[in-house]
């Protein structure tokens, strides 16, 4: 049965999902995104634009890699900027996001985590400062539009058409990952070109550039030019794997962060360690994250146990990484990989622990410590 009308926010047109109520058109399969009645038109702010500035040179790797992913962009190409954890992908992109901004453009720069959200629109503000950068998320909404939106992708909905360029983050983390529907409206955002940006593409991605409808710009190295740290895996019986998580917490020089596959994990193994330990725990329902990172970062306490709200995009000068459990089915390769990517992450702090305790072998565990094996020969071989 064909339907004239089509849902603005994702595109759908199936005649029982998507109806008139009034004068407007309501869909049910985006609905739940739709929270506000807000629709952003035009995105009009006077901008005088200068160079961006950077506190520290980037290497010659990173420049490359930033020319031709503008040189991509250039030429009418989407691309995906698949580089390590750590190697400067928000840097890297900021030639790209530099050009758009001279010729008008608005920039809109999509995050799963509301925590790297602030992180990242500070970092923007810092180097471009003749530009309106705002954040929105969760509690920041009230100033909207800006030359550089940051925001959790979940705001998407609130740009129809109003991004020149625009850049997703962790495309292959929650909540894009298989959201088909929020997929298509993060693609109703775009105006003109777009940057897929992550250290583990998924395979739809990868599919994409292998049929030549994304470019790709890959690079190996962290910015500090040193390898990862390749994880240790131990497998045990449970009553091992806590003997081997407080011998690792006994001989930490460093803070240590643990990650745990559940709430219910994080809140039992702070009760478990707290007695001994000063540490902390946060997970998707602590209100206090961004006092916690903060507290962890100003080494108040030396340990920090989390579920995956941590795993990507934030950045601690000087940690050891344990993950409790990391066979368990919700760590997939990605997540242990981009867990194991906080480890070493500051050029005169790039050594460090990384165990995952594990109850039973896993092909994402193995996938993991492959993967990253393989970076770090490349980059001996440059």
């Amino acid at each position: 049965m064909s339907n004239d009308l089509i849902c603005p926010i994702c595109g759908n047109d199936d005649p029982t999902t998507v109806f008139m109520v009034g004068t407007k058109i309501v869909c049910k399969k985006c609905i739940h995104y739709v929270r506000e009645a807000l629709t952003m038109q035009e995105m009009v702010h006077d901008i005088n634009i200068s160079d961006y500035q950077l506190d520290y040179a980037l290497s010659k790797a990173q420049k490359d890699c930033a020319a031709k992913v503008l040189a991509k962009l250039q030429h009418g190409h989407d691309v995906l900027l698949w580089a390590v954890c750590g190697a400067g992908k928000t840097e890297m992109m900021m030639d790209s996001i530099q050009y758009t901004l001279s010729c008008g453009g608005r920039v809109g720069f999509l995050i799963p985590r509301r925590q790297v959200v602030l992180e990242v629109k500070q970092r923007l503000a810092n180097a471009f400062a003749h530009a309106k950068v705002v954040a929105v998320c969760g509690g920041y909404q009230d100033d909207l539009i800006g030359d550089i939106v940051v925001a959790t992708t979940h705001q998407a909905v609130r740009y129809p058409k109003a991004f020149d360029l625009l850049i997703l983050d962790e495309p292959d983390a929650f909540p894009y990952k298989g959201n088909a529907i929020l997929e298509s409206i993060v693609q109703r955002t775009r105006k003109g070109r777009m940057i897929y940006s992550t250290a583990t593409p998924s395979r739809s991605l990868l599919n994409r550039v292998k049929s030549k409808d994304l470019s790709v710009v890959e690079l190996n190295s962290r910015y500090t030019n040193k390898p990862m740290v390749v994880p240790q895996a131990f497998y045990g019986f449970v009553w091992m794997l806590w003997m081997k998580l407080l011998w690792f917490l006994h001989t930490a020089k460093r803070s240590v962060l643990i990650f745990v596959p559940t709430i219910h994990m994080a809140k039992m193994l702070y009760q478990w360690l707290k007695p001994v330990f000063n540490c902390q725990y946060l997970t998707s329902q602590t209100q206090t994250k961004e006092t916690l990172v903060e507290s962890f970062r100003n080494k108040e306490y030396p340990i920090l146990i989390s579920t995956s709200v941590l795993e990507r995009g934030v950045t601690f000068i000087d940690i050891d990484v344990l993950i409790y459990q990391a066979d368990h089915p919700i760590f997939d390769q990605a997540a242990l990989q981009q867990m194991a990517g906080r480890v070493g992450r500051h050029p005169q702090y790039y050594q460090g622990r990384c165990l995952f305790l594990c109850l039973k072998r896993s092909d994402a565990i193995h996938d993991c410590i492959e993967r990253i094996q393989y970076a770090n020969h490349t980059l001996s071989m440059v």
